[in-house]
């Protein structure tokens, strides 16, 4: 059983938490010293709305207080409690520790226009209620360099690089937005552009072509808000600036 436990990852638990709930759970009977088992109950508990218990869970930080993704998992479900001093505090912590991945994950938003060009660039996609919201890690661009032409199905965007480079992303919705209720923003890091939901039903991916799966109605949990961990990479200045936000309210 603790083999099988230790052999799953993020993308298995997405599949069926609960059960990967009482499978972890039968694991840590017999190792309860287990900082991975504990990391990864913690998730299942994110998935299943049990914040509360999912810091709890993170008691591998004291088994092993040098791992960032528990930070990750810990500082989400302060934020989903509202305790969003905590979660400020968790993620620049978790921030300071993940230096060298870091270094890696973010290594686009680092290196310079010529060499961006050469590499596809990342975009990445959460929801919330009332929005869905993609993330254009681009730097450096200007309000005026980028054209988005809203629609209902479709949302296709013209971005010019600094290089003199064209961007073109055009995405097919699985659901229709409100065009005229949609915007972009641009940072300095990153370009952000929120589309309203007509209602608030959970998107369970981005694009769709032609049949749609029957649409769900939202539940605010991280499943859905997030990227699975398994292939998320770890945007720390995203996640302390946006708890900041909450914070400051």
């Amino acid at each position: 059983m603790a083999g099988a436990a230790a052999s799953s990852s993020d993308a298995l638990i997405d599949e069926d938490p609960q059960a990967a709930l009482e499978e972890l759970t039968k694991a840590l009977e017999q190792n309860p010293d287990d900082a991975q088992y504990y990391c990864q109950r913690a998730y299942c508990h994110i998935l299943l709305g049990k914040y509360h218990d999912g810091i709890a869970d993170v008691k591998s930080l004291e088994l092993n207080p040098n791992n960032p993704t528990a930070f990750l998992k810990k500082g989400m479900c302060e934020y989903h409690e509202k305790d969003y001093a905590s979660a400020l505090d968790t993620f620049a912590e978790g921030q300071k520790l993940d230096s060298a991945d870091e270094t890696q994950n973010r290594s686009e938003y680092a290196v310079s226009a010529s060499q961006r060009t050469q590499s596809k660039i990342k975009y990445d996609w959460y929801q919330t209620e009332s929005q869905v919201i993609i993330t254009l890690m681009i730097k450096n661009i200007q309000k005026n360099d980028i054209n988005v032409e809203f629609s209902e199905k479709e949302l296709p965007a013209l971005v010019k690089l600094p290089s003199g480079d064209d961007y073109n992303l055009k995405l097919r919705l699985l659901h229709p937005v409100v065009p005229e209720q949609s915007m972009f923003k641009v940072f300095l890091t990153k370009i952000e552009i929120k589309m309203k939901k007509p209602e608030a039903v959970r998107w369970e991916k981005l694009e769709g072509q032609g049949d749609e799966p029957t649409p769900k109605q939202f539940t605010a949990d991280v499943k859905n808000l997030y990227p699975s961990s398994s292939h998320y990479t770890r945007n720390w200045d995203q996640l302390v600036e946006e708890t900041k936000d909450h914070n400051i309210v």
